[in-house]
């Protein structure tokens, strides 16, 4: 609802540039725990040490962010980004105090978190968008809705070994994995960048809006499913016990179902509902969620379960498939562009890369899970 009411006060092309930072930043939000949190999830009892280690690296990364942003502030550009340090700092928060949830098996207050994040991020970016409808506005309103994650992270901190201990026994991994977590990000948020950089600010705009109003509702089920499929498989790996392969083929399966309709519905009417619900600037968000609906349904399905590779030891398979989706994701936007075709043209063949490359996702996962035992 307050998507639609956000996009009624803000452009395209503001739209865009508040898009350029949040991508910049997610960036880093992927890479700023070096996946602390999710290697507590495959090792019994070190889940405390490793949360409260995740945040403090996610605030070290910060620190240069933040440096960084403000000389480039002073050099000229919008004041929007000097909120990179403060998004890349508050999303690493939801990541740790996610995880920390899902170890706990409460899944109720996860979703309750969830909610809560969406519900005022458009809220706060529609009423303050009133008085100032500029990208800072945008990003002030991100900042706002994350701040339901804080509560109940101070018991990371209590009765912990030090971090040097933790982060001796645990180095390895976090090298693997945050390298792996650096391109992950990279090749989801990528688009956006190379949107601005070969196309524009308008663009770029009508993207995010379509990742806001197609990809972002599935990705918060996505999440939620990611997050019990974590929860329930790093349990069964810890316990070494069967049934994981059995619970991936259950969960895809659900997803698969669930992601068809929605999918479906915007890929024979998007451009009439971004029309009819936002005004006729926004029409090409709607073509942009028609094209887009292949590639959401196939990231629907199998993002979801990208974690579980480092929860069963195999980082260095998703640090391959990263690398995959990095480079054809990259392309399917560039090459169209330096060939001289249309901007919708290249969305649709990026739309279209996302079927092989989450298909190569999912028998990763399978194959990885295969590996360490689970029945066939």
């Amino acid at each position: 609802m307050f998507t639609i009411l956000v996009a009624r006060i803000y452009d395209p092309s503001t739209y865009g540039e508040f898009a350029a930072v949040l991508a910049l930043s997610s960036v880093f939000i992927g890479v700023s725990t070096l996946r602390l949190e999710v290697r507590a999830h495959g090792i019994e009892g070190s889940e405390k040490p490793l949360f409260r280690l995740a945040l403090v690296v996610a605030a070290i990364v910060s620190i240069p962010i933040l440096i960084l942003s403000a000389v480039a502030v002073l050099l000229g550009a919008d004041i929007v980004w000097l909120f990179c340090a403060p998004m890349v700092y508050i999303g690493s928060v939801q990541l740790v105090r996610s995880a920390q949830l899902v170890y706990g098996r409460r899944y109720l207050a996860l979703a309750t978190n969830n909610f809560a994040q969406g519900a005022s991020m458009g809220s706060t970016q529609y009423i303050l968008g009133l008085a100032a409808p500029a990208s800072a506005t945008l990003a002030v309103g991100f900042l706002v809705s994350r701040l339901t994650w804080i509560k109940g992270i101070g018991v990371m901190f209590t009765n912990v070994e030090p971090l040097l201990v933790t982060f001796k026994s645990h180095w390895r991994y976090a090298v693997v994995a945050g390298t792996t977590a650096l391109i992950n990000s990279a090749a989801g948020q990528l688009p956006v960048l190379l949107i601005v950089a070969v196309y524009s600010s308008v663009e770029a705009g009508l993207f995010a809006m379509m990742l806001r109003l197609l990809v972002s509702p599935l990705a918060v089920i996505g999440r939620a499913a990611g997050a019990t499929s974590i929860g329930e498989v790093g349990k069964l790996v810890r316990r070494r016990q069967p049934g994981a392969r059995r619970f991936i083929a259950r969960a895809s399966m659900e997803l698969a179902i669930a992601g068809l309709v929605p999918c479906l519905i915007v890929g024979f009417a998007g451009p009439w509902i971004a029309t009819t619900l936002m005004g006729g600037e926004w029409r090409g968000a709607g073509v942009l969620m028609a094209i887009m609906s292949v590639g959401a349904f196939g990231q629907f399905v199998a993002s979801p379960f990208s974690q579980l590779l480092n929860v069963v030891g195999a980082s260095r398979s998703l640090l391959v498939w990263d690398l995959v989706r990095l480079l054809l994701f990259a392309g399917a936007i560039a090459l169209p562009a330096a060939f001289g075709q249309s901007f919708t043209y290249a969305i649709g063949v990026y739309s279209l890369m996302h079927v092989p490359v989450y298909g190569l996702l999912l028998m990763q996962v399978w194959t990885a899970i295969g590996r360490i035992g689970d029945e066939e």
